[in-house]
């Protein structure tokens, strides 16, 4: 073993004096850092082990509104088994009440993958369905009031509750459902009548392939058989939205965790300044003896990595073990296994970290000339004022590679570059403000007060912890309290603006012949207000001349191009629309071609402005049309809106059906339901204010786990506060024995040193305020386009009780120090 090498391990033995804390906190940065990862991973790893249980065969097909021709089902049918499902959302009624449901209806192959569990009968196929029954979720019987055995209504059929379903492939996946599910034939489907030409409904077909390797092939093949409307899916695509899903919230959450980890650096920074404050003398001593300014450098820096290492790597372990605690707790959709990509980004997230916040503290203690330590005590020696360039390039260094992280991470450059910006914008507001401190106490030291002179001497002093606990502690509660503004934001929105403008229901396939009744109905139910429109379905498949597929289309708007969207004409502007560019078409004005009028949110999206071309697959049909204006349209109010309206024309000759809105006031809304769901049972109702308050449950879920993570982001930097006192216990000994000498009794003492400690923790809580106020407001108004609502409670609160927490440890730390004896620093001082 090298000398220089013994040397690194003796200094590692030793130890940083107050590192247990902020070991401990760089620690639960990582972990947590890697735990989110390693989670999303093993999630990622779930869905690709069941493609084909989700998708439902190796190769999908999916259509709305329509099924395959004869000749189509002969071409498709001769790669493999063919199985035929249609979903339709309609209205189930009992006796006495009604409810929306997703209904299902399999063919005799179903399922191909996977299978269909009905509590009490075990596994349960297609072909084994009567066509006089049906299977239901126990949600379905919940709302219903009824049980198996017992009759219902789909349709224009009555079917027996034949079983309970408890698991059907790929269902636990998806992310948003208007309705319970319920199973049943196809058979039985064709005698409810809800399959109308214009209704609307989806159809999947699912290939099982003799050699399911081939599925990507298959795929393009069968896309090449012609643009018939279809969207096709091998088994490699089969959780799209899920992962979208997935990344989005891996993104938000690990922005979250590196905050966590910025709290633990500024930790890694105190304790590596109070190591080498401590260890001026014996470095001057060593460069007396001959030794260089690199060697000093690899042996503390050395020392610093080993303990820095070790606590990123308990912490890597740590988040590693996630996916395996979740699976004991019996979460369904992770996969326990070791996932080397997230464990390596925790790792090195944390050397960054380390890196950055431990490079000038080095660097300008082994900066200090020893002759300048040895004129003096070595406790009366600070640092060198300016830091040699290798610091400020190691810093630079890993900055940017945290920037790097950062933007590697984000799902949209946009929030990437945003959380860069803001975050280096929180250290700056909040390092100014700690120099602020500094300076106001510099000019309190003539205060004709004793207890706030000498407090505010402290303040001043260089190392004083009054400005570390404004930077600590200001970043920690500004995080938390960001978290928090914008659930409360999400949930004023969704319980109170929303929900105030949002209709009583949705109605869909209203049969056009019946519109007149149907109002006739609402009305004298209650209803206040009922809106009906013509709609057809259809899907954009070119952006001007080119598929959609190889068009650059933002993230936001990228539903638009997924699937098919409900498009609709109409002779006048609608209501809640302003017109933004181009002009509405003028009635009774002969055009040979199509036109359409889309919203602003679309063409920005897909970068396209008034005179392009859109072309549409309708009901199996091609259809291009020019844009004729774009629209600004609020979607917040729920009301009635279209993002894409034809002119009058072109859809009339289609199959279409009505969907419409219906106002009523909250104490007619069960007589409503209940009439229309009575006169028209093939009528879709969708309760709106219950889809808004299961919304606001998952909201609210989400936001409960986000403020955990703020929380931790404070509890870390309480314990870097802990590690921080704990390393000037030498300094605040000191001072006590100075009071002491000077006749000033513990009581005395402990009220200079608490003003010093709650000036710099309000200091800090509003500095937190005024970071959580912002970076909510960005959030909720520029990204999420919803109106800010700042709540003073959880403004003002959380960074109170926050810096009260912070005062009390740290007098509590005080009060431990002034009981130590003064004997020690009086014989030798």
């Amino acid at each position: 073993m090298t000398p220089i090498l013994a040397w690194c391990l003796r200094e590692w033995r030793r130890g940083m004096r107050g590192s247990r804390w902020v070991l401990v906190s760089l620690a639960i940065g990582v972990a947590a850092m890697t735990a989110i990862g390693t989670t999303a991973a093993s999630i990622r790893q779930a869905l690709e082990l069941d493609a084909r249980e989700i998708l439902g065969g190796d190769v999908a097909i999916e259509l709305t509104s329509r099924t395959l021709s004869p000749q189509e089902l002969e071409r498709i049918a001769a790669y493999g088994t063919l199985g035929h499902t249609t979903t339709v959302r309609t209205m189930l009624h009992s006796q006495e009440k009604s409810t929306l449901v997703e209904a299902k209806a399999v063919d005799e192959t179903y399922p191909l993958y996977g299978s269909l569990t009905i509590a009490g009968r075990g596994n349960v196929t297609g072909a084994e369905m009567s066509p006089e029954s049906v299977m239901v979720d126990a949600e379905v019987l919940t709302r219903l009031g009824a049980r198996v055995g017992e009759r219902v209504r789909l349709g224009n059929s009555w079917l027996t509750v034949a079983g309970i379903i408890e698991k059907e492939p790929g269902r636990s996946l998806d992310l948003f459902t208007l309705g319970p599910r319920v199973i049943l034939s196809r058979k039985a489907l064709e005698l409810t009548g809800l399959l109308v030409p214009g209704s609307l409904f989806q159809s999947t077909y699912a290939l099982r392939l003799p050699d399911a390797s081939r599925a990507e092939a298959v795929a393009h093949e069968i896309v090449a058989i012609g643009d018939s409307g279809w969207r096709v899916r091998p088994f490699t695509r089969a959780s799209g939205r899920m992962e979208t899903l997935l990344e989005r919230l891996r993104t938000v959450s690990s922005f979250v965790a590196l905050g966590i980890l910025l709290v633990g650096g500024l930790g890694v920074a105190s304790g590596v300044r109070a190591h080498m404050a401590s260890r001026l003398l014996e470095l001057a001593v060593w460069k007396a003896l001959g030794a260089s300014t690199r060697v000093l450098l690899v042996v503390h820096g050395g020392s610093v990595l080993l303990m820095g290492g070790l606590a990123i790597a308990a912490g890597v372990v740590l988040g590693a073990c996630t996916p395996w605690l979740l699976a004991a707790w019996g979460v369904p959709v992770v996969v326990p296994g070791w996932y080397f990509s997230p464990m390596l980004l925790g790792a090195t997230c944390g050397l960054c970290i380390l890196a950055v916040f431990a490079a000038l503290p080095l660097g300008r203690a082994v900066a200090v000339p020893a002759a300048v330590v040895f004129r003096q005590s070595a406790r009366g020696v600070g640092f060198a004022r300016k830091a040699p360039l290798w610091a400020w390039g190691t810093i630079v260094v890993g900055a940017a590679a945290l920037a790097m992280v950062v933007l590697l991470l984000a799902d949209r450059l946009r929030l990437g570059v945003w959380f860069v910006l803001g975050v280096g914008a929180s250290f700056a507001v909040l390092w100014l403000a700690a120099m602020g401190v500094r300076a106001a106490a510099r000019l309190g030291r003539s205060l004709p007060w004793p207890t706030w002179r000498l407090a505010m001497a402290n303040m001043a002093r260089p190392g004083a912890s009054g400005p570390r606990l404004v930077l600590v502690l200001g970043l920690g509660l500004g995080m938390l309290g960001a978290v928090r503004l914008v659930t409360d934001s999400l949930g004023a929105s969704l319980g109170e603006e929303i929900a105030r403008q949002a209709p009583s229901f949705f109605v869909l396939d209203v049969p056009p012949h019946e519109e007149d009744h149907f109002r006739q109905v609402a009305h004298a139910a209650g209803a206040e207000r009922v809106r009906l429109q013509p709609v057809v379905r259809g899907r954009i498949t070119h952006i001007r001349g080119q598929e959609v597929e190889t068009v650059p289309i933002a993230p936001e708007v990228q539903w638009a191009v997924r699937s098919d969207r409900m498009l609709t004409s109409a002779l006048a502007l609608p209501e809640g629309s302003t017109l933004v560019a181009g002009v509405w078409w003028t009635p009774n004005a002969t055009v040979a071609e199509p036109r359409v009028s889309i919203t602003a949110d679309l063409a920005q999206g897909f970068g396209v402005q008034v005179g392009d071309r859109l072309r549409f697959n309708i009901l199996g049909r091609e259809v291009e049309a020019s844009i004729m204006s774009v629209r600004q349209v609020d979607w917040t109010t729920l009301n009635l809106q279209f993002a894409i309206i034809f002119a009058p024309g072109v859809l009339e000759a289609a199959p279409r059906t009505l969907l419409g809105t219906i106002q009523a006031p909250p104490e007619a809304a069960e007589t409503v339901f209940t009439a229309i769901a009575r006169a028209f049972p093939q009528v879709a109702i969708v309760d709106v204010r219950r889809i808004l308050a299961e919304v606001s449950t998952v909201v609210g879920r989400l936001g409960l786990a986000m403020a955990l993570l703020g929380g931790l982001a404070v509890v870390v930097g309480l314990m870097v506060l802990m590690g921080s006192f704990a390393a000037d216990q030498e300094a605040r000994h000191f001072e006590a024995v100075v009071y002491k000498v000077c006749g000033a009794t513990r009581l005395q003492t402990v009220r200079i040193l608490a003003v010093e400690f709650v000036l710099a923790a309000l200091v800090a809580s509003g500095m937190a305020m005024g970071i959580a106020t912002l970076a909510s407001q960005a959030v909720v108004e520029g990204l999420l386009h919803l109106g800010f609502r700042w709540h003073a409670q959880q403004a003002v609160l959380i960074p109170l009780a926050g810096a009260c927490l912070a005062v009390g440890l740290a007098l509590r730390r005080t009060w431990n120090v002034l009981r130590l004896p003064a004997w020690r620093w009086l014989r030798n001082d």
